[in-house]
């Protein structure tokens, strides 16, 4: 609806932030949040009274520090043994979901970046790409167990960190001043929740468009790799979700494999995963 005010200030962000990108200014992602944030306060579209303090955020603590324990979290899950059956497929899929959406988002920033060289993703990976993925793969999952014990949202990698790639950030000190200006937006909380959702899919929209350079790599001509490769894509864009289309890109690859009679080429590890992620999606759909 473009009489929308919120969706004209969308549009807007975007264009900006495109045409500063194109001019090469540094920092072009962040003004247009800020531009467009200060937009926003000036049409009324928000307001610092619609924030949420650092009081609030604190005294809400309490009902999430810790709740993964108490005896509406972990152990309610297992209070009924009909259950247990469904509780471990759930916890097992989860896991899938997070591992998958990890691993994608690590591939597409670490080809961006130039961390994960073109030879090494086309001989499927040598021992330093395992090595660094090892790694980074331990520190995810860390992040999420450590999160979930504090009560936070998911703390796992997200695609949104392609905007430091872009701004220059290739090594381990660009996450280390991250975590520092997190840590500081605490004592902000009512100046950074003033920044509204025009703004920031006005980057996410440009991280997409970044990561569009991936499709580049992909043999259009060859239609084993080329179906499940459109299909990831397709459905990470229309499920909002990385997991998801990499599952069903997982599903279309079998399907050829099979169809090929080509069995001996599907690992047992895929078959597995298939499976599992199989079991998710009717768990979901009847749930």
């Amino acid at each position: 609806n473009l009489s929308d005010p919120s969706i004209l200030l969308f549009l807007f962000g975007l264009l900006l932030v495109i045409v500063l990108h194109i001019l090469k200014i540094r920092g072009s992602m962040i003004i247009s949040m800020v531009i467009v944030t200060l937009l926003s306060l000036a049409l009324g579209l928000t307001s610092m009274g619609s924030s949420i303090s650092l009081s609030e955020s604190v005294s809400a603590l309490p009902s999430t520090f810790g709740a993964i324990f108490s005896s509406e979290g972990i152990p309610s899950l297992f209070s009924e043994a009909t259950l247990i059956p469904m509780v471990l497929v759930t916890i097992m899929s989860f896991c899938l979901v997070d591992m998958f959406d990890t691993i994608g988002t690590f591939i597409a920033t670490g080809r961006r970046s130039g961390i994960f060289s073109e030879e090494e993703m086309r001989s499927g990976g040598g021992k330093g790409f395992r090595t660094r993925m090892s790694r980074a793969l331990l520190a995810d999952s860390c992040a999420t167990s450590i999160g979930a014990m504090v009560g936070t949202s998911n703390t796992t990698t997200v695609v949104e960190s392609l905007t430091g790639v872009e701004a220059g950030g290739r090594t381990g000190l660009t996450s280390l001043v991250t975590s520092i200006c997190l840590i500081a937006t605490v004592f902000m909380a009512p100046v950074i929740s003033i920044i509204p959702t025009s703004a920031t899919s006005a980057i996410l929209v440009m991280v997409g468009i970044l990561m569009m350079s991936s499709f580049a790599h992909v043999d259009w001509n060859d239609f084993d790799e080329a179906l499940p490769a459109f299909f990831a894509g397709f459905f990470m864009a229309i499920c909002y979700n990385i997991s998801y289309g990499i599952a069903i890109a997982l599903f279309t690859y079998v399907l050829v494999m099979v169809c090929r009679r080509r069995w001996r080429d599907i690992h047992p590890v895929m078959w597995g995963v298939v499976i599992l992620f199989l079991m998710d999606f009717i768990l979901m759909s009847v749930m």
